[in-house]
């Protein structure tokens, strides 16, 4: 497992994408995830996409606890839209989120609940994914990527 003198705390962009040991950390509930990238005080984009079903809303709490990113991509992630919401409360710098492939997150409701955050007024627009792995059709139903610009 990663450990603290593995991370670098100049460190600025950080991709775990698709990471067998991070996903079996995750699986497995291991408490040395918690809070995992909060140890990177630097970190500005973090990309945590293809865990699928092993990161739901309760492990992505619990990774992403004291985390602060301007960028996040959670693509292919098993999000619901109370987790995606629970994720920007937490992250006051956050100002693009990418949930594409996420389908249990859907865009209005996450655009509403955003303008509603206090203290974060902001403006949301949706984009679809160029993903080679689904038709347009397929993407306009199941999976959203959603670029949150707000204003902190």
């Amino acid at each position: 497992m990663v450990n603290d003198k593995l991370l670098f705390p100049n460190l600025r962009v950080l991709d775990v994408s698709q990471c067998a040991q991070l996903g079996d950390a995750l699986a497995m509930g291991d408490p040395d995830v918690s809070g995992l990238f909060a140890k990177l005080p630097r970190l500005d984009e973090l990309l945590i996409n293809d865990y699928g079903d092993v990161l739901d809303d309760k492990r992505a709490a619990t990774l992403l606890s004291g985390t602060n990113v301007r960028l996040l991509e959670i693509r292919k992630a098993n999000a619901s839209n109370d987790g995606v919401i629970a994720v920007i409360k937490g992250m006051p710098r956050l100002r693009v989120i990418d949930v594409s492939g996420c389908a249990r997150v859907t865009i209005d409701e996450v655009e509403e609940r955003v303008r509603a955050l206090e203290g974060r007024a902001g403006r949301m627009w949706v984009d679809y994914s160029e993903d080679e792995y689904f038709s347009q059709e397929s993407m306009e139903r199941n999976s959203w990527m959603c670029i949150a610009k707000c204003i902190g």
